[in-house]
C-alpha cells in the first residue's frame, strides 16, 4: 500500500510480509519519507479487522470525498495513521506516527517519527485497492494455513 503527498516528496509505504494467529493479523514493513526524515519499522502488527475497516473507510472517502480513515497497529506506537479531510474542497491530510523498538547497551529503547503530509487523494482508488488486496492476501494466507 503506498500512500503519498501530492507533490511526491512524502510517502508511507506498508509492505505485508506475513499473518498470524490467533487473533487474525498482518505484519507490514513501513517505509516512511517526509520533508528530510526518513524511518522504516519492520514488525508493524495490525488486526485482519483493522485493515478491513481501514480499507472500507478510504473506499468511502474516495467516493464521498469526505470522511475519515484510520489504521493502527496492535502496538499503536508502531504505528498509527489518520487521513482525514482537511478542508472544504476536498483536500486530505495524512497524520502519522511510526515508532520501531531496539536495544541498546543500555536496555531497551524506542525511536519513532510523526508528522502529518497533504494526500494526493487523485489515488484514493489506488490507495483502497491495494488496502483491499491486502486483506484478500491476509485472508487467503489464513485459510491456507487452516489459520482463519
Amino acid at each position: 500500500m503506498h500512500l503519498r503527498s501530492s507533490t511526491g516528496e512524502s510517502a508511507l509505504t506498508l509492505r505485508a510480509t506475513e499473518t498470524s494467529t490467533p487473533y487474525p493479523s498482518v505484519r507490514f514493513r513501513v517505509t516512511l519519507r517526509n520533508h528530510g526524515f526518513a524511518g522504516v519499522c519492520d514488525g508493524a502488527w495490525v488486526e485482519l479487522d483493522q485493515l478491513a475497516r481501514f480499507a472500507a473507510e478510504l473506499r468511502a472517502c474516495e467516493q464521498k470525498r469526505d470522511g475519515a480513515a484510520r489504521l493502527t497497529a496492535v502496538s499503536p506506537a508502531e504505528l498509527s495513521i489518520v487521513i482525514e479531510r482537511a478542508d472544504v474542497t476536498g483536500h486530505f491530510d495524512l497524520t502519522y506516527k511510526v515508532g520501531s523498538y531496539g536495544r541498546t547497551r543500555r536496555g531497551p529503547s524506542f525511536d519513532s517519527v510523526s508528522g502529518v503530509f497533504d494526500l494526493d487523494a487523485e489515488f484514493f482508488g489506488e490507495m483502497a485497492e491495494s488496502a483491499e488486496a491486502a486483506v484478500a492476501w491476509a485472508r487467503a494466507d489464513l485459510e491456507k494455513e487452516g489459520r482463519r
